[in-house]
């Protein structure tokens, strides 16, 4: 999946915060029983249609046989969440950094970047839901680069950065010395 160069070693797999996959899951969740709770309110119930009464009488079949289409496109969209909560990696290494974002079953985008050339790092913590369970967002801005690499969501940002600046310094300060050791 991940090919490294070299002498290059993980040093960290980072994926989004639980809390971020569990508000994902919710809608699908509680959309889960809305056919069979409309089947509820629905079956029994009478209109007036002009000067006719009519009694809505749904057979039982019809309930079964939408109810596991229903639940069959919902379980496909957990599946689809939880994959997409699965495979959207960032893989830090102690030579640079992989961003993996899966864009559906079966599209992949693969980006990456050296910790030399890394600019600025910036974390952003909104709300007191993310700043309570410690997640955020990181965005990592490189030399050269139009493109600004964001992760969303991801555990202990602080912490990350931190991490994603020390390799920087020693990869910095190893080129550096590679170039005197030459020069």
């Amino acid at each position: 999946m991940l090919n490294l160069k070299g002498d290059e070693i993980i040093k960290k797999v980072v994926r989004k915060h639980w809390f971020v996959l569990l508000l994902e899951l919710a809608i699908p969740i509680i959309a889960l029983p809305l056919p069979f709770l409309l089947y509820d309110v629905v079956s029994g119930q009478e209109f007036v249609i002009g000067a006719k009464t009519v009694s809505v009488a749904l057979p039982e079949a019809l309930l079964s046989f939408f109810g596991a289409v229903w639940a069959l496109i919902i379980w496909m969209k957990l599946f689809g969440i939880w994959t997409d909560y699965y495979l959207d990696t960032w893989v830090i290494t102690n030579k640079r950094i992989v961003d993996i974002e899966q864009k559906g079953f079966f599209r992949r985008h693969t980006g990456s970047f050296r910790m030399e050339r890394i600019q600025d790092v910036t974390i952003e913590i909104n709300g007191i839901l993310a700043t309570l369970l410690r997640f955020g967002d990181i965005h990592v801005q490189t030399a050269g680069e139009s493109r600004e690499f964001v992760i969303k969501g991801i555990p202990k940002p602080k912490r990350l950065k931190e991490e994603i600046l020390r390799q920087s310094d020693i990869v910095v300060e190893q080129t550096r010395s590679d170039e005197y050791i030459k020069g």
